[in-house]
């Protein structure tokens, strides 16, 4: 059946309510640079694909992207910063609406690393509240090229028929270099090459330096916490990782395939788990 809550008419929404089991997910992302071969977009669009594709094999409901995220201020052309206390408002709002559908299980699905503190906290916001729906992080992976070096080694070549030798033999490579990545790199490229390749400007890679200037080090070496270590300061072409020059489509489709697969079994838990809630209405209790 249509997953996706915005494709679901008003007559059938009941139908998907019943067959997600109360189970809704909403894909978060954020709009911001990563470096210049890739769009503004990509973390919201991640994750609203592998949503999507992880949903036609374990029925759950997706909900409109919330592309709010937090973002860094002093970025360039096309990346949107947000007021936090409107964020986390809005999405306790919205997740206020989605509970009236009926949902008693919400997954927030993050694609965008930047938004890990504010969703810890957006939990525990929610904590000392009486929702009527429980509330569960669930972070998106980037298996590529370690997460695939380990299958290959494990499985051989085939566990990906979608790539070639050679790009088996790449995704090697990449992994005994100890090949640098974490935004903006292969991990990320892969999954645009299989969502939007025509997105993804290959041209555009070497115009910028993805590796860390260290800048900030130490201070991060001396116990001192610069908001995200420093992160900006260290990396300020917004990108990090090594020039993915041979990063392609099948291994876009395949590194798509694998995470589908693993956020399936993830939905499929959230679905079947009994202890959520009850853990959920136990606190909700003890709150009275």
């Amino acid at each position: 059946m249509e997953t996706r809550w915005l494709y679901t008419t008003s007559l059938n929404f009941p139908k998907l309510v019943e067959e997600s089991k109360q189970t809704c997910i909403i894909p978060v992302g954020s709009v911001e640079k990563h470096g210049y071969h890739l769009p503004v977009g990509i973390d919201s669009l991640i994750c609203s694909a592998l949503a999507y594709s992880a949903s036609k094999l374990e029925s759950v409901c997706i909900a409109p992207d919330f592309v709010f995220g937090d973002v860094p201020g002093a970025q360039p052309a096309g990346s949107m910063t947000f007021d936090m206390s409107v964020v986390m408002d809005l999405m306790e709002n919205y997740c206020d609406q989605i509970g009236n559908q009926g949902f008693t299980k919400i997954g927030l699905l993050n694609a965008h690393g930047g938004n890990g503190t504010w969703l810890h906290l957006f939990q525990r916001r929610l904590e000392n509240k009486k929702k009527p729906y429980a509330v569960i992080r669930i972070p998106i992976h980037c298996p590529a090229p370690y997460g695939m070096a380990k299958l290959i080694e494990k499985e051989g070549y085939g566990v990906f028929p979608e790539m070639t030798k050679e790009d088996c033999d790449y995704i090697l490579k990449c992994r005994d270099r100890k090949m640098y990545t974490g935004h903006g790199g292969l991990d990320e490229t892969s999954y645009m090459m299989a969502i939007c390749p025509e997105s993804v400007h290959m041209e555009a890679l070497g115009i910028i330096d993805g590796h860390s200037t260290g800048e900030a080090d130490y201070l991060t070496d001396a116990g001192l916490r610069l908001i995200d270590n420093g992160w900006e300061i260290n990396h300020p072409h917004f990108l990090a990782g090594e020039d993915p020059v041979d990063c392609n489509e099948r291994i876009g489709k395949a590194v798509f395939r694998m995470e589908s697969e693993r956020l399936a079994k993830a939905f499929k838990l959230l679905k079947e788990d009994e202890n959520i809630l009850k853990w959920h209405n136990e606190r909700i209790e003890k709150l009275k």
